[in-house]
């Protein structure tokens, strides 16, 4: 099972370890769980694995349900003034 576009904001972070969990603003699912992500997750350019920090909002494009929980597959730095995260402005 998939979920998308997912706000929330980081709660834990190993950063040895190139791993963390995001605090999801509301429950995703049946899953009241924190969503695991993997450094390789990040995908905006702006935001390297260096510049995560505890309580930083982000926004999970996609994460998928695993045996242990919830993955992201993709994050991104929250922009409240943007009108859709990964929106396409042609017409």
């Amino acid at each position: 099972m998939y979920y998308y576009n997912i706000k929330g904001s980081i709660k834990i972070v190993k950063e040895q370890e190139g791993y963390g969990f995001i605090m999801p603003d509301e429950p995703v699912g049946a899953h009241d769980r924190d969503i695991f992500f993997h450094a390789s997750s990040l995908v905006d350019e702006d935001l390297d694995w260096g510049d995560i920090k505890v309580g930083q909002r982000v926004v999970i494009g996609t994460a998928f349900v695993n045996p242990r929980g919830i993955q992201a597959v993709d994050v991104r730095r929250f922009r409240p003034n943007r009108k859709k995260q990964g929106s396409d402005d042609r017409t």
